[in-house]
């Protein structure tokens, strides 16, 4: 039964927990981390980091879902490593 038991029915976090599930969720994660948007063109953003060498680039509305393939790529990109608790 989705809803019942550990994992809510509207859980916004892939398991393990503590990873954005929503583009939304991310681009804020993002912000907090220090990187700024400088370029987007439609669902495209780009973002630079002052200290960090490189771009990231996060597509989706922010109401989307991440697959996991992307989140984990755009983690790369960011060298960032969430908590997952």
């Amino acid at each position: 039964m989705i809803g019942i038991g550990l994992v809510p029915a509207c859980s916004l976090q892939h398991p393990p927990y503590g990873l954005p599930k929503k583009v939304a969720l991310l681009l804020r994660l993002l912000a907090a981390d220090g990187w700024v948007l400088v370029v987007q063109r439609g669902s495209h953003r780009q973002f630079n980091h002052p200290t960090k060498p490189g771009r990231v680039t996060v597509a989706g509305k922010p109401s989307d879902d991440l697959a996991r393939g992307t989140l984990q790529s755009i983690m790369k990109q960011a060298r960032v490593k969430w908590s997952t608790r």
